[in-house]
């Protein structure tokens, strides 16, 4: 398998983050090329040496079918685990878009026209020149709803559409009304996939052409969470860590000067929490759960630490060899950690 095949997951998960970034998608009245450029992707940055790469990308009307002109071509680089806007053009009469001083590495070429479906193509580019052919078929639309449990709409929810034809999703904005017009779609099926902050996801599938689908969003938990000395006070700056069967590895956040932090996003489950502070340290409060959408106010109570020393090994075998160690270092150096004096 050459490196241009195997597209890798990551470079998915980052375009289809940045392609519900929308300019007016979404928005009642908006242009369709307004909609067509939805991607608000930095230009690469000038550090970026090696910009020997070109594309020759003809975009045609159809499979085999005649070449289509003012279809609008745009090649991102992935560099570093994000996304640059490389080279935008509209194809000529001969549907022909030059893009030229692009750098060298994963790549993504996408095109579009109005009453089309968008097309992608994933590649890896090096020096010179190198074609790319783009079919666009005919557009496919369906329509999204997204409310809350309590049947109210929920205003700018992202919308992430993916169908059989192409492997990048199409991005969307649900309006004030919490409804949006999807657009730009390959043949189906769709999977159909709503999220917005605080809001759990929720996923639906679309069989047929001009359909309408509502998703339901379930709000998420938070915890709020106080951290106190020994004297009672407020502890600024102290470090909470939470974790749980539904939330791995572990969220760390810091207090304010309040002794206060709120974590929130959190999935209904059990979850267990611990706040450290130099050489102070809370006992680990364990089996703190949450219903869906609760926000749960949580104390804890930090006193002096000690540090102690942990070897595990794999048995009765005392051979430092042979042991297993968590936290250990190349030389089997056992773990030190902070754990309160109960």
């Amino acid at each position: 398998m050459t490196p241009a095949e195997a597209a890798p997951r990551l470079s998915l998960s980052i375009l289809a983050s940045l392609l519900v970034v929308l300019v007016l998608g979404g928005v009642p009245g908006s242009s369709l090329h307004g909609v067509v450029a939805d991607l608000v992707a930095p230009p690469v940055p000038a550090e970026v040496k090696d910009r020997d790469g070109a594309l020759d990308v003809t975009v045609r009307d159809g499979e085999g079918g005649p070449p289509l002109a003012g279809a609008y071509v745009r090649a991102l680089a992935l560099i570093d685990g994000r996304a640059y806007l490389a080279g935008a053009r509209d194809t000529d009469a001969a549907g022909l878009a030059h893009l030229a001083s692009l750098p060298r590495g994963e790549t993504w070429v996408m095109a579009d026209c109005p009453g089309r479906a968008r097309a992608s193509s994933h590649l890896v580019l090096e020096a010179g020149p190198r074609a790319v052919m783009l079919e666009l078929g005919p557009e496919h639309t369906f329509e999204v709803a997204v409310i809350d449990e309590r049947s109210m709409a929920v205003m700018g929810a992202e919308i992430e559409a993916l169908g059989s034809a192409d492997p990048l999703p199409v991005g969307a904005r649900a309006g004030s009304d919490g409804t949006v017009h999807v657009g730009r779609l390959g043949a189906g099926p769709w999977r159909v996939t709503a999220r917005a902050p605080g809001y759990e996801d929720a996923t639906a599938r679309v069989a047929r052409d001009g359909d309408r689908v509502q998703l339901v969003l379930r709000k998420l938990g938070g915890l709020d969470v106080t951290v106190l000395g020994e004297d009672e006070r407020p502890v600024a700056g102290a470090r909470v860590e939470v974790a749980g069967a539904m939330l791995w590895p572990a969220r760390v956040a810091k207090t304010g000067r309040r002794g206060d932090v709120a974590i929130g996003g959190l999935l209904a489950g059990s979850y267990a929490l611990r706040a450290t502070a130099g050489d102070r340290v809370s006992p680990i409060e364990l089996g703190v759960t949450l219903d869906r959408g609760e926000t749960r106010p949580v104390v804890l109570h930090l006193a002096a630490g000690r540090l102690v020393g942990v070897l595990v090994t794999d048995g009765a075998a005392d051979d430092a060899a042979r042991a297993r160690r968590i936290g250990t270092g190349a030389r089997g150096d056992p773990f030190f950690g902070l754990v309160a004096v109960i």
